[in-house]
């Protein structure tokens, strides 16, 4: 829930509000062709009541097919290494215990003791260093998947709006953002959101049949 609500602050300021002057562009092969006929097809059914147009983010990225995967995938490459890490400083538990054991046992001299004692220290600061490394690492990719999802959006915005030709898209959450209030047909985020996953749909299955 945290990643997907810094996930939508984050392109909620980079949306900010999206000014799209669309210039012809030419596309090629039948993946790009079938895109744009689904494109069209969605539009065609909108009707257009002002020239601006907004669309819900939160709704948009909850259910964007490229952004639950790549969520899902950090989601699990975090529990990994998470428990990974809780298993090394569980490990120096245990050590302390079998040398604390000992020591009681005298199968242990003291000098000995300190000594292992001081390894186990030196281990657990590796591992403490160890795991801020994994957090900044996590935290810049979790702004790598935030910058690709915006970018996606961002791109498919360009291509759905060729044929309505919006002056202005805006952007809004379920608790505010840009857009308040706003007349029927202005919210255009199904259609949006339906030709996202479509066309993430359709560079998968290529990506896959080249493979």
């Amino acid at each position: 829930m945290n990643n997907k609500v810094s996930l939508i602050i984050s392109i909620i300021a980079l949306l900010g509000v999206i000014l799209l002057t669309i210039n012809s562009v030419k596309k090629s092969g039948d993946t790009q062709e079938s895109v744009k006929k689904n494109i069209v097809t969605d539009t065609a059914s909108l009707t257009k009541s002002s020239n601006i147009a907004y669309i819900n983010i939160d709704s948009l990225v909850d259910s964007y097919t490229l952004y639950n995967e790549l969520k899902t995938a950090l989601l699990s490459k975090q529990e990994r290494l998470s428990h990974e890490q809780e298993n090394k400083m569980m490990s120096l538990q245990r050590k302390e215990m079998e040398i604390q054991q000992q020591l009681e046992s005298r199968m242990m001299t003291q000098t000995k003791a300190q000594e292992e004692a001081a390894k186990l220290y030196g281990l657990q600061q590796q591992y403490l260093q160890e795991n801020q490394q994994l957090e900044v690492q996590l935290a810049e990719e979790n702004q790598k998947m935030t910058l690709r999802v915006y970018d996606s959006i961002q791109s498919y915005l360009k291509e759905f709006n060729k044929d309505l030709q919006y002056e202005l898209i805006l952007s809004s959450t379920v608790l505010g953002g840009t857009v308040m209030l706003a007349k029927d047909g202005m919210d255009i985020t199904t259609p949006v959101l339906k030709g996202m996953n479509e066309r993430y749909s359709k560079s998968t299955l290529v990506s896959e049949n080249k493979k």
